[in-house]
């Protein structure tokens, strides 16, 4: 499996990034990665924490259509702002501690 990502935000201990996988066409996920420690070239693939994806439920009960921005901060949290479908409000900002998702 390959994925592809676009602009990233790195914090202390994590890069947060948007990817999706190659040949597909749909709208990029938020994802993080450990960004304090370098692998060893031998190490398999990088555990990766998925914070939201498109399609999924927010905990406010909307639908996330799409993400904004988003940015790390120097402990981890993130700031992200969403689209979202079936809202009374079409936009989101959500922040996130370093241990967070959108998506639970």
């Amino acid at each position: 499996m390959r994925a592809q990502s676009a602009a990233r935000s790195v914090g202390t201990s994590y890069a947060v990034f948007l990817g999706r996988l190659i040949g597909s066409t749909a709208s990029p996920g938020l994802y993080r990665v450990r960004a304090d420690t370098l692998p060893a070239a031998d190490a398999g693939p990088v555990p990766t924490d998925v914070l939201a994806l498109p399609g999924a439920p927010t905990p406010l009960g909307e639908t996330i259509e799409e993400f904004e921005s988003y940015a790390a901060n120097r402990v981890d949290a993130v700031a992200v702002v969403a689209d979202l479908v079936g809202a009374s409000a079409r936009t989101a900002l959500f922040v996130l501690d370093s241990g967070d998702t959108i998506v639970p």
